[in-house]
């Protein structure tokens, strides 16, 4: 792996220079750097979704919910008891977390969505009584609130469900063309009316669906034969991941290309900083860190970070912050990355 250290001078992450290692205005060359260091937290174990901002860091875990301060060395994760939360163990597994707009935090488990308030109560959300909550997306804009909710159900018949401005939730499954049968994430286009949902399952029922009003579903044709784990829009080159299937991309009309293989993606999550736009990316063999998309450093047991299985990321008080659920005879936990510069 090239250790060097590209140029960069960031006010989140002070960076050192040591050598280039490409062009940061050409997102096709190759620079790598791997100056962070990674402080791991086990407890909370089994960490499967982090939320946080400049003053809260939620951890949903197979067993409860976790909030800590992003804002100190020793983040402090402390359990959520807060009443309105049933305590039944199906509703302690969380998949999905979402810190709204309006600073409420919304909590997917396998028995329901519940909101936490910022008074510190929890309540349900009418009609998920009993439905796995699997994946969470907001989007606001000045003339709109939408949320979507991606469920898992055997049968398809409800994988997911759209409210509109606070009104009643509309449910959609393979009736509406949306066949797969776990909703792993949902992405809305802030500027445009683009939205896609990723879906697991059958492998012919499985992978990108494009939502349109006035038909539903319909299913992309794409590479991701074994099911879609997420997708990013960059500009206007499309981004998406799949069950072993690595990175795939496509531009325009053109045909999917393969970016990167031999894993497993989960998400894709930006951070600007300085010329470069980093970008991280939860797997089951480490986390990728990108810089405009050129050539990726992989941080992994080989390589300063302590847990392989990586199921999200959140960037919280500038710092990013890494989700890893329990795999095989590792509990899991979350970890922290800083640049050190070395």
């Amino acid at each position: 792996m090239n250790k060097c250290l590209v140029a960069l001078l960031c006010a989140a992450f002070p960076l050192l220079v040591a050598c280039s290692g490409g062009d940061p205005f050409n997102p096709s060359s190759a620079v790598k750097y791997s100056g962070y260091r990674f402080t791991t937290y086990t407890t909370p174990a089994d960490v499967r979704a982090v939320a946080g901002n400049a003053s809260y860091l939620f951890a949903g875990t197979g067993s409860g919910l976790y909030l800590g301060n992003p804002t100190t060395a020793e983040p402090g994760f402390a359990r959520v008891t807060a009443a309105g939360f049933p305590v039944d163990a199906v509703t302690q597994r969380i998949n999905a977390l979402l810190l709204e707009a309006s600073g409420s935090l919304l909590i997917g488990t396998d028995n329901g969505l519940y909101r936490w308030n910022s008074d510190g109560s929890i309540g349900s959300v009418n009609g998920f009584a009993g439905l796995k909550v699997t994946a969470l997306t907001e989007k606001k804009t000045s003339t709109e609130k939408i949320l979507w909710v991606g469920l898992s159900d055997a049968t398809a018949v409800k994988t997911i469900a759209r409210q509109k401005d606070d009104g009643a939730f509309s449910f959609y499954g393979k009736a509406n063309g949306m066949t797969a049968s776990r909703t792993t994430m949902i992405y809305c286009d802030p500027d445009s009316a683009l939205t896609i949902a990723c879906g697991t399952g059958e492998a012919a029922a499985s992978g990108l669906f494009q939502f349109a009003e006035s038909s539903g579903f319909t299913r992309l044709t794409s590479p991701l034969g074994d099911g879609a784990n997420f997708f990013m829009k960059k500009d206007d080159v499309w981004y998406a991941g799949g069950n072993g299937s690595g990175i795939v991309y496509k531009s325009g009309t053109n045909d999917w290309a393969q970016l990167a293989t031999g894993f497993t993606p989960y998400g894709m999550v930006d951070h600007v900083a300085d010329v470069y736009r980093e970008t991280w990316v939860p797997t089951n063999a480490g986390v990728m860190l990108y810089l405009g998309m050129g050539e990726p450093t992989t941080f992994n047991l080989a390589n300063r970070l302590t847990i392989n299985a990586c199921s999200d990321v959140e960037v919280a008080h500038g710092n990013v912050w890494i989700a890893h659920p329990a795999s095989g005879t590792v509990n899991g936990g979350i970890s922290r990355a800083v640049f050190t510069g070395e």
